[in-house]
């Protein structure tokens, strides 16, 4: 809780009090003594009193005259009260003729008497009202349009409603005529309690505060001095005392003449008035705190005041059995009056502790304006009764603050970090802002964006509700942006309203994956890194650098579009699934997607670099003929330079025997040969080609060869005997020259013929073999028998 001081406010009204009305709240009844040799208040000219306004003039008096005894009037009339005007010389005065009450008026060279003086008597006192009687009575003197009227201790002794030659009032004085010094006409004795009201005063509102001392602020009092001043007797020459001092709002301090103002005469004296104290009337209400050390303009409702009455700053002393004290309170200047006494839980001393102000803060007002009085009812034991006033102590009692504040930003939240923002702020109170009663009632906004510190937003204070920012779009920061509102409201404690708009921070990758492993072979950079892998084999990835704002875990995916979490990250990956599951792909993708801090989340996670692992493909196998057929004794050759690629071994094999590694060879031997293509990753196979080989072996056959040798002449019979490994039937041409040195040739695989008897013929045999091509010859020597 918070109360508003003003202790220098507090001082300094104080001090205007004490120095407007330094007699109004004392117990000392004092009174002026006038020597009655030239002595008198002078007031002129009159505020707040017209010339002809109708007036009452009252005061308490004591004659201790001696002389004028028998002696005419006006010449012996001392002057207790008068009213004249200065320019038309008409003058009104009441005062003693040789003791007896006498009333004067005259106006100078007119038809109206001059000097005119009008003993003042009763049925019971026919020969007039004797005031030297060593009593102090109470006068009080009533003009009203033509009727003038004079109240004696309380009862109406003269009336006069046709006095025609009453004059204009522009001056008053007390103990004096309005003219110059006339010696033994002034007045002589006491003067206490001089009132002037600018109305005709009723009996009962004289007889109500005969006895009672004014508060000040009556309505109609012109003027009212209470002559308390000073020292009783004592010295209040030095300085002196050059005033009568005005209770009354109008300033109407009255001017002393004369006065010795020292001694018992001639000075202010001890009152015979028997006018009710102690004088409570304009105490100070003061509120203060717990510790009475300030005094409290404002406070918030429910906090504890401390209530006090003083006089000029000071304490009151404790009241006594003849005083009872009734506090009230009202709220609102014009509101009525209620009792703060002890049926409401308030004890009717002068000092008391509220321990918990409370006020109707209901509808949504910010404050009461609550003042505070005393009504001071004091008894004198003589059967009279006075209720004093004090002054208005007034409190402002703030009413707490209640509120709700609300930020709706133009996209879901969470947000994140970087998005474009506008937002709108929303504040609901229990009251009013701004309040249209009082300047009580302030908003202070702040926004705090991401960890900077809280920037006021002066643009916005007083304002319930606006859109952030007032042009275009917000950067958001992490981790949040909050709206702050401080409301305050006079005395009570700010209210402060926080509400934020959480703001993810942007994950980010700072962090590049490399193949780590020696058997990844960098294929291309772009537009990923690219990397070759014989399939089998495991490959070890890591990254470098460093992720932020998130949580990385590393990916793989066959096609780009699915992707599946493998589990903790570490900087270094063993991709063991290579080539589990692979299926029909040949190549795996992998990256590591970091994951915001929080989920849900108003960021997407970020993606590192992708690396792009591929399986090896197998070298392509060689296509070879699927067989072939060769004759004995050639070869068939393979050549295979067009289909082979770089970086490929090939290898052959005949029948599963390794028969060396080349891309041409030559084949002669029988068999099935295929190549085998091995780029130190994958091995494959060529399809097998099968080589036959055709022997073909031609047999001449004679019988007559050798024995029994053909006789000259004779015809001789030569048949094939041939054979054919590929079982292929042969063709037979046999050629020779003849006896006649003729070439011959006949085409059957059995010749007859008869050899050269001489010298014998050669017989040449050639056998083909018609599908392959494939020959044969034998040669053989007939020579006829001698």
């Amino acid at each position: 809780m918070k109360a508003l001081y003003s202790l220098s406010v507090f001082t300094a009204a104080l001090l205007a009090i004490t120095q407007l009305s330094a007699q109004v709240c004392t117990s000392d009844n004092h009174a002026l003594d006038f020597d009655g040799n030239g002595d008198f208040i002078d007031l002129s000219p009159i505020n707040g009193l017209a010339p002809t306004s109708d007036f009452t003039a009252e005061a308490w008096f004591f004659s201790r005259a001696t002389t004028g005894v028998g002696q005419p009037c006006p010449s012996n009339f001392r002057r207790l009260l008068s009213f004249g005007d200065v320019a038309s010389g008409t003058r009104l005065e009441l005062g003693e003729c040789g003791g007896l009450l006498n009333l004067l008026w005259a106006q100078s060279g007119s038809t109206c008497p001059n000097a005119l003086t009008i003993p003042i008597t009763t049925p019971s006192m026919p020969t007039g009202i004797d005031v030297r009687d060593g009593k102090c009575h109470h006068i009080a003197w009533i003009r009203q349009g033509t009727t003038v009227e004079i109240y004696y201790d309380g009862v109406s002794v003269y009336l006069n409603n046709s006095l025609t030659c009453l004059p204009p009032v522009t001056y008053f004085r007390a103990g004096h005529w309005p003219g110059g010094t006339t010696g033994t006409q002034e007045w002589q004795g006491l003067i206490d309690e001089i009132r002037l009201w600018d109305h005709a005063r009723t009996p009962a509102q004289i007889a109500q505060y005969q006895y009672c001392l004014l508060n000040g602020q009556e309505p109609g009092l012109v003027a009212y001095w209470q002559l308390d001043q000073g020292v009783a007797g004592g010295p209040n020459n030095s300085p002196p005392i050059t005033k009568a001092i005005d209770a009354s709002p109008n300033g109407n301090d009255g001017m002393l003449f004369n006065f010795a103002l020292t001694g018992t005469v001639s000075n202010f004296v001890q009152s015979c008035a028997p006018s009710v104290y102690p004088n409570y009337n304009n105490l100070d209400v003061v509120i203060q705190d717990l510790k009475w050390s300030v005094a409290l303009i404002a406070i918030c409702e429910g906090d504890p005041i401390h209530i006090s009455l003083q006089c000029n700053g000071q304490p009151v002393p404790p009241a006594g059995g003849n005083v009872a004290v009734n506090w009230e309170y009202k709220d609102g200047k014009l509101g009525p009056w209620f009792g703060l006494g002890p049926a409401n839980g308030f004890p009717n001393g002068f000092s008391f502790l509220v321990p918990q102000v409370t006020a109707n803060c209901a509808n949504g007002i910010s404050h009461v304006d609550r003042y505070y009085r005393a009504q001071i009812v004091v008894d004198d034991g003589l059967g009279h009764t006075c209720t004093y006033t004090t002054r208005e102590a007034q409190l402002q009692i703030c009413c707490p603050i209640t509120g709700n504040l609300t930020v709706t930003p133009s996209q879901p939240a969470p947000l994140c970090e970087g998005d474009q923002v506008t937002y709108v702020v929303q504040l609901t109170t229990n009251m009013p802002v701004p309040d249209p009663n009082n300047n009580n009632v302030h908003i202070s906004w702040c926004v705090i964006d991401g960890n900077n510190p809280p920037q006021p937003l002066p643009g916005f204070d007083d304002m319930l509700g606006f859109t952030y920012p007032v042009s275009g779009t917000h950067t958001a920061m992490a981790p949040s942006l909050c709206f702050k509102a401080v409301i305050s409201n006079c005395a009570c404690p700010p209210l402060t309203l926080t509400e934020c708009v959480k703001v993810d921070a942007k994950p980010v990758c700072n962090a590049t994956i490399q193949a780590l492993s020696s058997n990844l072979t960098l294929l291309s950079s772009t537009p990923w890194l690219t990397y070759e892998i014989c399939p089998g084999e495991p490959a070890q990835l890591q990254y470098v650098g460093s992720f932020q704002n998130c949580k990385p875990s590393w990916q793989y995916s066959f096609d780009m579009v699915t992707w599946f979490d493998m589990g903790a990250t570490n900087p270094i990956q063993n991709t063991n699934i290579v080539p589990t599951n692979w299926g029909a792909n040949t190549s795996i993708f992998y990256q590591i997607q970091c994951k915001p801090l929080t989920n849900p989340s108003g960021c997407p996670p970020c993606i590192s670099n992708t690396i792009e692992i591929k399986l090896k493909p197998p070298p392509t196998a060689p296509v070879l003929p699927a067989s072939a057929t060769i004759c004995y004794g050639t070869s068939y050759p393979m050549n295979i330079g067009s289909q082979t690629q770089p970086g490929v071994t090939y290898t052959w094999y005949c029948n599963g025997q390794n028969i060396g590694s080349a891309t041409f060879v030559s084949f002669k031997n029988p068999g099935c040969y295929w190549v085998e293509a091995n780029d130190g990753c994958q091995k494959v196979f060529s399809n097998k080609f099968c080589l036959t080989v055709c022997l073909v072996t031609a047999k001449i056959s004679c019988p007559l060869d050798p024995n029994p040798c053909a006789c000259p002449g004779d015809p001789i019979y030569l048949t094939s005997l041939s054979t054919n490994s590929c079982g292929n039937p042969l063709d037979c041409v046999w050629s020779w020259t003849d006896s006649n040195g003729v070439p011959q040739t006949y085409t059957g695989c059995n010749l007859t013929d008869i050899p050269d008897h001489l010298n014998g013929t050669t017989y040449t045999l050639t056998v083909t073999d018609p599908i392959t091509g494939c020959t044969g010859t034998d040669i053989k020597m007939i020579k006829p028998c001698h």
